[in-house]
């Protein structure tokens, strides 16, 4: 019995009906197992170890003219892989992942032979051969990579909006949004955002070259000039990391789509599609600083390695390290139950009177990670947010800070 891909028409090759699939003879695909291998481990990254949902535990392959298509899901995140490989178009079969997935692993180099006959899926590669019984013939798996177009863009500037910023969201369940990546789209800019409460992390784009944002945007009612409000889209951590791997292997443009509740990702050789959080981010510009009285810039590279020694002494609880900046210079000063760690780092460009000031030194490296070179932070004062921006692209990429209490 064939089991059931349910696929949106766009793109992915049709099944064939049940009548036309058991008058069919055998198919037979012969595909890279370098390939294949790669699939399989990209889906099994996406597909759940133990799930109540049978279908969840298994892979779909269909077979089409010079290709593979292999999909999966979790139930919220569904993926789907194109190979090129030699086939004839034929029905969607379900297989179990797991036992798929290591027999594939375990083969060398060189090309596999799949044959889907019946009830059963023979794999040979060499002088090997094995063979898979498939899963239910009744199971039917929910993808759904639909929506209304929503934007193109280089899959390298989606990266860029959302791998700097995604470190800033929380780990814990119950602070809903603030558990995900909020991707923001703009009549002509594209902005991903994330925050967990204490810190946050936000860069903001134009509209590349070759990019377009495929929605209408209505007019406040306040008019006067007002910008239209922005779609905003929580995107959950786990999504955004998975997200990223594919976006790693696409090379152009890729078609964003979405519906309310979900957001799928197109491009050659590729469908990606997850569940959304609900809601959206409180208003977050108010803890932007608007002006900064205290200015300080510095090369990262030697400024994060002082950090990183001085704060192995600090409170294991709050990572806490004591910042003073003079003219000229910073002053890096920890402690905790082991002992002190102090370092005085010149060559620092400061602008205004002495300042000391507390932070949570794990939040301040992170802020800095995605700066290449040169940092610069903007200071209010010792209590109040501090924001860090890279002082060679001042208009891209920011993170605030929210200091300790003294």
């Amino acid at each position: 019995m064939e089991a059931t891909l349910r696929r949106p028409q766009e793109t992915a090759p049709e099944p064939q009906t049940a009548d036309a699939a058991d008058a069919a003879d055998a198919v037979t695909i012969t595909v890279e197992t370098k390939a294949l291998k790669g699939a399989l481990d990209r889906l099994a990254r996406v597909l759940p170890a133990r799930s109540s949902e049978p279908a969840y535990l298994s892979v779909a392959l269909t077979p089409a003219e010079g290709a593979l298509v292999l999909a999966g899901t979790n139930g919220a995140q569904d993926l789907e892989l194109v190979l090129p490989a030699e086939a004839p178009p034929g029905p969607t079969r379900l297989v179990p992942a797991a036992p798929l997935t290591q027999v594939v692993r375990s083969l060398g180099a060189g090309t596999v032979t799949l044959t889907l006959e019946g009830e059963t899926l023979t794999l040979e590669a060499g002088r090997f051969a094995t063979r898979l019984h498939l899963s239910a013939g009744d199971l039917e798996l929910p993808l759904d990579f639909g929506g209304d177009p929503l934007a193109s863009l280089p899959a390298a500037e989606l990266a860029a909006l959302l791998e700097p910023v995604a470190y800033a969201t929380s780990n814990e369940n119950y602070r809903a949004v603030f558990t995900g990546v909020q991707l923001e789209v703009h009549p002509e800019r594209l902005r991903g955002v994330a925050s967990d409460g204490f810190r946050l992390a936000l860069v903001d784009r134009p509209l590349p070259e070759g990019a377009a944002v495929h929605r209408t945007f209505p007019v406040p009612e306040d008019g006067d000039g007002a910008a239209p409000e922005p779609l905003a889209l929580v995107v959950p951590k786990a999504s955004v990391v998975e997200l990223l791997r594919v976006l790693r292997g696409v090379e152009g443009v890729v078609q964003l789509h979405h519906r309310p509740g979900r957001l799928a990702l197109h491009a050659e050789g590729v469908r990606y599609a997850t569940a959304l959080l609900d809601g959206t981010y409180p208003e977050y510009a108010r803890v932007i600083p608007a002006e900064a009285p205290f200015v300080a810039e510095f090369d990262v590279r030697p400024f994060r390695e002082a950090l990183r020694r001085t704060t192995v002494m600090s409170d294991a609880t709050n990572h806490r390290v004591d910042l003073t900046f003079e003219e000229g210079r910073v002053r890096l000063v920890s402690e905790g139950d082991y002992g002190r760690g102090e370092e005085v780092l010149e060559g620092i460009d400061y602008q205004g009177e002495p300042l000391t000031t507390a932070l949570n030194a794990s939040y301040l490296e992170d802020a800095l990670g995605p700066v290449a070179r040169r940092a610069r932070l903007d200071l209010t004062g010792p209590t109040t947010p501090l924001a860090v921006r890279d002082a060679e692209a001042l208009d891209g990429y920011l993170a605030v800070v929210v200091p300790l209490r003294v």
